[in-house]
């Protein structure tokens, strides 16, 4: 990584911390919730992001069969050593709730008016 580039990373960085801490101010967001809601700070990151990543392993048959058959192994996150590691702070059933609820509002399956 070249210095120009960590800068570049790292002012992505600032900017996605500090938008997102920011806009975190009202507590009834999560931080899941304020990143889609503001969908450039994703995209911005691709610009950042490597083109390829390597992973580099010995050449046991399983491996050749597994590049042959277009295969990866990764390791499962709950086997890492680092609790944070991929960590994303998501809450998977107040998303769906949510999503749930966006889709039933956009489709008109609930009446605005209850008697």
């Amino acid at each position: 990584m070249t210095a120009n580039s960590f800068k570049i990373n790292s002012k992505w960085q600032r900017k996605f911390i500090t938008t997102i801490f920011n806009k975190a101010k009202n507590k009834e967001k999560s931080f899941s919730r304020i990143a889609f809601e503001n969908l450039n700070l994703i995209n911005e990151k691709n610009d950042v992001l490597p083109q390829y990543l390597f992973k580099y392993y010995s050449p046991t048959s399983q491996n050749i069969l597994d590049i042959q058959n277009q295969k990866v192994w990764l390791s499962n996150p709950k086997s890492f050593n680092d609790p944070f590691d991929c960590n994303i702070g998501y809450d998977n059933e107040k998303f769906n709730k949510d999503m749930l609820l966006q889709f039933i509002s956009e489709n008109g399956c609930v009446e605005e008016k209850i008697n």
